[in-house]
């Protein structure tokens, strides 16, 4: 890191998508209709979004599309509320006229061509960017309190009320019939009793009987839709990988292998330029994986043959599947396939992840085994084991440790207990301890904040991809002095937040404020810097 100066500037950016000097109340001729529709994803309503204008079909570029537009489009579908928006070719590249960019929608709006944008048309760029959106269709059966539309507890329709399934007979069979209805790739788990909370209701059906290959979970055999009454909260689940499902391939196990990401129907590879740590950590726990060991570079598992994905995935890595991380697309580095991602997973017992933190490097210490994560308990946890802990996830050095305590603990097993550790071993595994292997929830567990947790953020606007650059270092934020700032540093700032590249850098008094410290000064990076690599230039 480059030494922090107390200097009187601070940086500010305007992204790429920040045009509104150009933006007008810009609808389409009254005389055209416009019809929208959505193509390569796995129902109508998922897909890269296309237009019909003026007789032809075409698409739309990406720049400055956000989740307000997105639900627009859901809306004129009559597909629900948006679950997803995607500016980066993610269904694939399409082909004829790309039309009008910068659609600025309140979200309110009945149909797209109802919000502000440039002037309609062919505006000659290319296809890199196609938006696709994923809606969340109207459908008999959903998933609730697992965090995401893909996981959680089943819930199905009848007669206008949304009631659980008892879990009498629930098997994978049946879960991955409603990964399949619900558009939310292969099955990973089917639990059972109140894995994700207690309800009490009447149940809607039972004794669910599915082969797997069913289209829709009314296509299999049950009893009768109905309400019943059941004595004990015994409620089907699901968990399914996501819409954005990964795969490793031709590893030496089902842990490692060559990243594939599948979009529609296309299994497809990512850049390990934009493959980060914390990309990596969520696909190891969206496979049930346990945590990483290795990134390997250079197609250290071979070539891919199908397309390579323009996704640069921004996880925090504390996400359970890429489904749920910001997604962009890369533009400025050339990649082939002798660039495929890969990735090492460790199966093994005391693999560490820290949860309900900022980052991956931030949060509650919990140790893998046996298929599932546990909770550390310590009551005299302090930084020596704290410093182990960000030593083994190649996070730093710990900035500070604690006993998780009030709304910051939760339920769930406890694996580890009083550990003694001198601070110096490499692995958590390496101290003296004793285990307990329980579930409680009088136990609480330990937390640690490590100096790889740095973040960044603009302020003073009003737009989260503008304003005054502010990085977080040690538990405080403050500024990056001028001093070398460029086009270049700021790119790799716009994708780190997941704001495409940056289209001017502003300086000396543009954001107004200055009462942080200035952090960084100095700041040179490469063209070819990868994400999060603005702090370490």
């Amino acid at each position: 890191m480059a030494t922090a100066v107390m200097l009187h500037t601070a940086v500010a950016l305007t992204m790429m998508h920040i045009w509104n000097s150009r933006v007008g109340d810009c609808q389409p001729e009254p005389s055209e209709s416009v019809k929208l529709r959505l193509v390569n994803g796995g129902t109508r309503c998922d897909g890269r979004l296309e237009i019909q204008y003026k007789g032809n079909w075409g698409t739309v570029d990406g720049n400055s599309w956000d989740m307000p537009a997105t639900n627009v489009v859901c809306r004129q579908l009559s597909c629900g509320a948006a679950l997803k928006a995607y500016a980066g070719s993610s269904y694939g590249e399409g082909s004829g006229p790309v039309f009008t960019p910068n659609f600025q929608c309140s979200g309110s709006e009945a149909a797209l061509q109802e919000c502000k944008s440039d002037p309609w048309g062919d505006t000659g760029y290319s296809h890199s960017r196609d938006v696709a959106v994923v809606c969340k269709e109207s459908r008999k059966v959903r998933l609730e309190k697992g965090g995401s539309p893909c996981t959680g507890r089943l819930e199905v329709n009848h007669e206008g009320y949304w009631r659980p399934v008892y879990a009498l007979g629930w098997d994978m069979k049946d879960a991955t019939v409603v990964c399949r209805e619900l558009s939310c790739g292969a099955a990973l788990k089917a639990p059972n009793e109140y894995h994700f909370g207690k309800v009490f209701d009447r149940v809607i059906t039972y004794n669910v009987n599915c082969d797997g290959t069913e289209a829709a979970l009314r296509e299999c055999e049950s009893a009768e839709w109905n309400f019943y009454t059941h004595p004990r909260p015994d409620y089907a689940g699901v968990i399914c990988a996501g819409n954005d499902v990964a795969r490793l391939v031709d590893g030496d196990n089902r842990c490692s292998g060559r990243v594939e990401v599948q979009h529609g129907d296309q299994w497809g590879t990512l850049c390990d330029e934009y493959f980060s740590l914390e990309d990596a950590a969520v696909v190891c726990e969206q496979l049930q994986c346990g945590a990483v060991n290795a990134t390997p570079r250079d197609a250290y598992f071979g070539t891919g043959n199908g397309p390579m994905w323009k996704d640069d995935y921004i996880c925090l890595g504390n996400e359970s599947r890429l489904a749920d991380c910001q997604v962009s697309a890369w533009s400025q580095i050339s990649c082939s396939h002798g660039d495929d991602a890969s990735l090492i997973c460790t199966d093994d017992i005391w693999s560490l992840r820290l949860t309900e933190g900022g980052s991956r490097c931030d949060g509650q210490v919990e140790v893998y085994d046996n298929g599932r994560w546990s909770r550390i308990q310590d009551n005299f946890w302090n930084n020596n084991e704290a410093n182990v802990v960000c030593k083994q996830l190649r996070c730093g050095v710990a900035t500070s440790s604690y006993i998780a305590s009030g709304h910051r603990g939760k339920e769930g097993p406890v694996w580890v207990t009083d550990l003694q550790c001198e601070g110096s071993e490499s692995h958590l595994q390496n101290c003296r301890r004793s285990i307990l292997n329980r579930t409680s929830s009088d136990i609480i567990g330990v937390g640690v904040l490590c100096s790889g947790h740095l973040q960044l953020r603009l302020s003073g606007s009003e737009d989260s991809c503008a304003g005054q650059l502010e990085v977080y270092y040690r538990g405080s934020w403050g500024l990056v002095c001028d001093d070398s700032w460029d086009l270049v540093d700021a790119n790799v700032v716009c994708r780190q937040l997941g704001c495409g590249h940056s289209l001017e850098d502003k300086t000396h008094d543009y954001c107004g404020r200055r009462s942080l410290p200035v952090l960084l000064d100095e700041v040179r990076c490469s063209a070819r810097s990868d994400y999060g690599d603005v702090i370490n230039k």
